[in-house]
């Protein structure tokens, strides 16, 4: 079956079919920093203190600090995120390693609780770089998440929750000296009766430069994106969302064969159609019911294209009996790539590049269940929780699998402690089964009504990985290894006063690969498994409110070790000012500083690469934040 009518299919199985993929609920705002009360990152509302793993919230004012005025600039001021921006195109995000690195990619990413992916099938960070306007809230939860979320999560979700508008309208018009000049407004209306509707439109223009090199004549594709959205929502939790992101330029790229350029570009368009309902059941139960259809299609100069598309059918069940919170459910995905044109093209963000062209198809069957035990009068709990998964591709199926065992105790009213063993098996794109065992335990203590202070400790596992005995021409069998992965993560918050409020985050990871030949590979060592990912990172940021309107912030990220061309360090200091204008207005400004040395093994070969300091000044108007 192919999915022509994407749309037609989706609000079909909305309303007569009962396969499932559970959806979260999105409509709750969070509000202070220090009083986080819910998180769907556990497909249901409750307290981030009772989540048994490391999680992140930002939301309202934190994701607007330090001029952040994007998706990815705030989530780089997260604790255990990296962002990495190689180009005006291409992004890379990473936690504990993993995502941006060269080997395991475990990490999933979604938006408004559904799952994000490129023509090319892994996360299109060029689609989901939205205006900061746009978000309400980003939610990152590192470790194994996959017993509710599937093998994809077998590192980390990271959800990001876009807002929702009742009434009135907000919006922000920003440029910085690199040459971005970006608008972006929504407003919505709320009736009586309780229905509501929003809808959001933005544009943005990227020149394109080289921020290692500072020359054009290797990344100068000019990148410009539309993104208009529209939402309808009734009372009770039906809703019903219509999207189309429009890019010119990701994934495109420049070549330099001797003095001449030869110009790649990406084109790329991706629409989305998405419902949802939620229905009250006895026992203080609910069961949520969704549908989702996604088509990315993507071109590029010289002919080739890539059409993917998505559709996801999925519910799920929530019960209460007594100490128990039980959920379940399942999902039914199916995928289909069109390649055609000339083989090679397209570039990095579109997929496909160096694919043959040709139809493939995929289908993911899975089904969970999980149950939170809780006892001592909620002072502790005990979940265990398991995932079944059936992926049919042309010639193969895969059977995965993810279970996991979780403990929670409330030592005292402010300190919660918590711990977990999770085991999956998984099937990444090629083709090779993982199995990942993990173990991570952490706490949570609120020290004062002021202070807050997270801390986790680590160890993953990778066996059965296959990684490539030489990066060369001459073809060589894959190596198998055992990749072993431990780390340490710790994160405060502190208002020290009324005007001062301080945030820091530290992180230290270590892999260790074991080999069972003779053989050695350039990716199976420490540097070649981060890849874009320091092994140690710092980060802290101090915000001085001047008085009620004014505000000014200095912010540093210190990364050392970016193994990427065996770079021994870098750094970005922020510092950003807001006023706050009458009528819900806002101005800002922000200088950042990146610091950084050369990366050969990513310089073209007449681009020097030396050692640099990129200074940007930004600027923006923002109303109804």
């Amino acid at each position: 079956m192919r999915a022509h009518h994407p749309c037609l299919l989706l609000l079909a199985a909305m309303f007569f079919c009962g396969e499932v993929r559970p959806q979260t609920l999105l409509d709750q705002p969070l509000e202070a920093l220090m009083e986080v009360n819910l998180t769907t990152l556990g497909r249901r509302v409750q307290p981030e203190q009772d989540m048994a793993i490391a999680t992140s919230v930002y939301a309202g004012e934190d994701l607007r600090r330090g001029g952040a005025r994007t998706l990815l600039d705030a989530l780089a001021w997260m604790p255990g995120v990296t962002v990495e921006r190689f180009n005006a195109h291409t992004w890379s995000v990473a936690t504990r390693g993993d995502g941006a690195s060269l080997i395991a990619h475990n990490t999933l990413v979604m938006r408004d609780g559904r799952e994000q992916e490129g023509s090319g099938g892994g996360p299109a960070w060029g689609f989901l770089n939205m205006p900061i306007e746009r978000v309400q809230r980003i939610e990152v939860q590192r470790g194994a998440g996959n017993t509710l979320w599937g093998a994809n999560a077998a590192n980390c979700v990271i959800n990001v929750v876009t807002r929702t508008v009742d009434s009135g309208s907000s919006g922000a018009v920003d440029a910085d000296s690199s040459g971005r000049l970006a608008v972006g407004a929504q407003w919505g209306t709320r009736s009586d009766s309780g229905w509501s509707t929003a809808f959001w439109v933005s544009g943005q223009h990227q020149p394109g430069s080289d921020l290692f090199a500072g020359r054009r004549d290797w990344d100068n594709q000019e990148d410009r994106a539309l993104d208009a959205t529209a939402r309808l929502t009734a009372e009770g939790g039906a809703e019903v969302v219509f999207d189309v992101n429009a890019y010119n330029g990701i994934g495109g790229a420049n070549a330099n064969v001797g003095r001449a350029v030869v110009r790649r570009e990406g084109h790329s368009t991706q629409r989305e159609w998405s419902a949802r309902m939620s229905v009250p059941q006895p026992q203080d139960g609910r069961l949520e019911l969704a549908g989702y259809a996604q088509e990315m299609k993507t071109s590029a100069i010289g002919g080739a294209e890539t059409d993917r598309r998505n559709v996801d059918l999925s519910g799920q069940r929530f019960w209460r009996f007594g100490p128990h919170d039980v959920i379940a459910g399942g999902s039914m995905r199916s995928t289909w790539t069109t390649r055609s044109g000339a083989a090679g093209g397209g570039g990095g963000g579109g997929g496909g590049g160096g694919a043959q062209p040709g139809e493939t198809a995929s289908q993911l069957m899975q089904v969970f269940g999980q149950d939170e035990w809780h006892f001592a009068d909620n002072q502790g709990a005990v979940i265990v929780g398991a995932q079944a998964q059936r992926l049919f591709r042309a010639t193969d199926a895969d059977n995965i699998y993810a279970a996991t065992l979780r403990l929670r105790w409330s030592a005292t009213p402010a300190l919660s402690l918590w711990a977990g063993l999770s085991r999956s098996g998984t099937s990444p794109d090629g083709g090779q089964e993982l199995t990942i065992p993990s173990i991570e335990t952490g706490l949570r203590w609120k020290a004062s009504s002021s202070l807050q202070v997270n801390a986790a400790v680590f160890e993953q596992r990778f066996t059965s990985l296959l990684v490539p005995a030489a990066l060369g021409a001459t073809p060589l069998p894959p190596l198998d290894t055992k990749l072993r992965v431990r780390g340490a993560e710790a994160d405060v918050r502190w208002q020290a006063t009324q005007r001062w409020d301080v945030q820091a985050s530290l992180t230290v990871l270590r892999a260790h690969f074991d080999i069972a030949d003779t053989r050695s590979s350039p990716l199976a060592t420490e540097e070649g498994y981060f890849g874009a990912t320091p092994d140690r990172t710092f980060k802290a940021r101090a915000l001085y409110r001047l008085d009620d309107r004014q505000s000014v912030e200095l912010g540093l990220r210190a990364r050392s070790n970016l193994n990427v061309g065996f770079s021994p360090g870098r750094g970005v200091l922020d510092l950003a000012y807001r006023q706050q204008l009458p009528g819900h207005v806002e101005f800002g400004s922000a200088i950042q500083q990146l610091n950084h040395d050369s990366l050969p093994n990513f310089r073209p070969p007449n681009t020097p690469f030396p050692y640099r300091e990129v200074r940007t000044l930004a600027m923006w108007l923002a109303w109804g934040v």
